[in-house]
C-alpha cells in the first residue's frame, strides 16, 4: 500500500544531517541524538521520540533512520531494528507507533521534567530557566541573553515551527497513498496486507501477512477496505523497558504510563557503563 509513498525530504537533506548530529533546534530530540552518537545507546522512550520526529515531523523515509540506528547502536539487532522502524514508517506488521504522541515539547515535559537530561547533553542551554528549556524559542530576548543563548548561533533555530501540522501532513500523505493502492493490498476490514516472497512460504498465507493497521490510518475511503474494524489498531501500547536492537516497545502500558518513564542520564545507564567498559572510554 505504501510502495509509492512520497517522502517530503530525501536522505541527503540538510534536515537529516541535523537530526543525526543533534542540531534540530528541539532540545529533547537533540539530546537523544547526541547521546546516541556519543555512547552508542539511547533509552527506549527516546528511541520513539527521535524516530517519530524523523519520519512524521520531517517526512523522511523510515529506512534512513533504520540505517543510522543500525550503524550507531551498540545493541543493534538487524531484525528488531528493521521491524520497529517499519512500524514507525507505517509499513510493518503493526503501526501502533503512529498513535503515540512523542511531541518534542509536550513529551519532554514528562520525560525530562527537571531538565537534567537536556542540560547534560545540550549544555549550551543549561542556564535557561526550566520554563523555556524544552522550547527556547519561546524565551524572551532578555532571558536568552542572560542564559548565554543566541538562537541561530549558540544553538540552532528549530527545523519546523508547527510539529502537529507536519505530523498531520504526513498522515494525510500516507492516507492518500493508501487510497491509490489496489484492493489486493488490503484485508476485508481495511488492514494492510504485507506481500510475501514469490517462493513458497512456510507461513502458508495466500494473500500476505495481515498487519495491525491503526484506525487513524484506515480512516477515510480506500481501495481495499470497508471501514475500520472493531478491536484492531489500538493505540495503548508503550515503550516500556530497555529493549535491545532498535526502536522497540512492550505491550500493555497506557500512554499516561509511557509518559511517566523518565530518561536516564549517562552516569546511571547500564548500557553506557557497559559501553565504557568495552571501549575503555
Amino acid at each position: 500500500a505504501f510502495r509509492n509513498m512520497q517522502w517530503l525530504r530525501p536522505a541527503d537533506d540538510p534536515a537529516v544531517a541535523a537530526w543525526k548530529k543533534g542540531t534540530t533546534g528541539f532540545p529533547l530530540v537533540d539530546a537523544g541524538m547526541r547521546e546516541l552518537k556519543t555512547t552508542g545507546y539511547l533509552q527506549q522512550n527516546l528511541r520513539h521520540t527521535v524516530g517519530q520526529f524523523l519520519v512524521e515531523t520531517l517526512g523522511v523515509d523510515w529506512r534512513v533512520g533504520e540505517e543510522w540506528f543500525h550503524a550507531s547502536l551498540v545493541d543493534s539487532d538487524l531484525a528488531i531494528n528493521a521491524m520497529m522502524w517499519q512500524h514507525q514508517g507505517l509499513t510493518g506488521v503493526s503501526q501502533w507507533l503512529i498513535g503515540i504522541d512523542c511531541h518534542p515539547v509536550r513529551h519532554a515535559r514528562n520525560a525530562d521534567p527537571r531538565g537534567d537530561y537536556v542540560r547534560y547533553w545540550v549544555p549550551e542551554l543549561a542556564e535557561l530557566p526550566m520554563k523555556y528549556l524544552h522550547c527556547p524559542w519561546e524565551a524572551p530576548v532578555e532571558v536568552l541573553k542572560n542564559a548565554g543563548v543566541k538562537l541561530g548561533e549558540t544553538y540552532p533555530e528549530r527545523l519546523v515551527h508547527d510539529v502537529d501540522a507536519q505530523r498531520a501532513a504526513f498522515l494525510a500523505l500516507a492516507q492518500q497513498c493508501r487510497r491509490a493502492a489496489p484492493k489486493e493490498c488490503f484485508s476485508p476490514d481495511g488492514c494492510d496486507l504485507l506481500s510475501l516472497p514469490s517462493e513458497p512460504s512456510p507461513l502458508r498465507m495466500e494473500r500476505g501477512i495481515w498487519a495491525l493497521t491503526e484506525r487513524r490510518i484506515r480512516d477515510g475511503p480506500q481501495s481495499g477496505g470497508k471501514g475500520a474494524a472493531k478491536g484492531k489498531g489500538k493505540t495503548n501500547r508503550d515503550a516500556r523497558g530497555d529493549a535491545k536492537g532498535g526502536i522497540k516497545g512492550g505491550k500493555g502500558t497506557k500512554q499516561s504510563e509511557m509518559d511517566s518513564v523518565k530518561v536516564e542520564t549517562p552516569a546511571s545507564s547500564p548500557y553506557t557503563r557497559r559501553w565504557q567498559r568495552a571501549t575503555g572510554a
